[in-house]
């Protein structure tokens, strides 16, 4: 997930957690008589509070799953997307913009179709034009990078992981000379 996606699930997070809160001490400040029975009455009391938190609980995790799901087509930044010849796979390029004093990068991340949890297997700097990305089968990625020969340890250099789970990544770089 991105750190915005991160954000509006947190915020989502503390509201249903607020609201629970709120169904349950509405809840519980329903006041009994005392006339009536008291065991039969706290046996109830209990069986509704145990009762509205699966509910809440409940709702609140398919909110959560419905959001993951919708916050899959919601584009933070510039992002290309390639399915996996089988359908299970998606990987997908991104790009962050400049700041004031750093370069842009790029990045390529491979998830499951529906696990909104991602895997960065390629990071370096560059463009999206820079990099392309293409399935030669269900099971073996393949990425050609421009690379722009920066040293290690500048916080620049390209970063390719050789596998994730069952997807085997090949990376193949293009040597660009920097025209700085």
């Amino acid at each position: 997930m991105y750190l915005g996606e991160l954000e509006f699930v947190t915020v989502l997070l503390a509201l249903s957690l607020v609201a629970w809160i709120g169904w349950r001490s509405a809840l519980c400040r329903y006041r009994i008589h005392k006339n009536t029975s008291r065991a039969r009455i706290r046996a109830l009391r209990e069986f509704l509070v145990l009762l509205s938190f699966f509910i809440a609980s409940g709702l609140s995790l398919l909110l959560i799953v419905v959001l993951a799901a919708l916050l899959r087509g919601w584009n933070v930044g510039q992002r290309i997307r390639f399915r996996s010849p089988d359908g299970k796979y998606v990987a997908a390029i991104s790009e962050s913009g400049s700041h004031a004093l750093s370069r842009n990068t790029v990045g390529v991340t491979v998830h499951h179709l529906w696990n909104p949890i991602v895997s960065e297997v390629y990071g370096g700097e560059g463009d999206a034009v820079d990099v392309k990305i293409h399935w030669s089968d269900s099971e073996h990625l393949v990425i050609h990078y421009r690379d722009y020969g920066m040293e290690k340890g500048s916080g620049y250099e390209s970063v390719c992981r050789p596998s994730v789970g069952p997807i085997q990544i090949v990376c193949e770089a293009e040597r660009v000379r920097n025209q700085e």
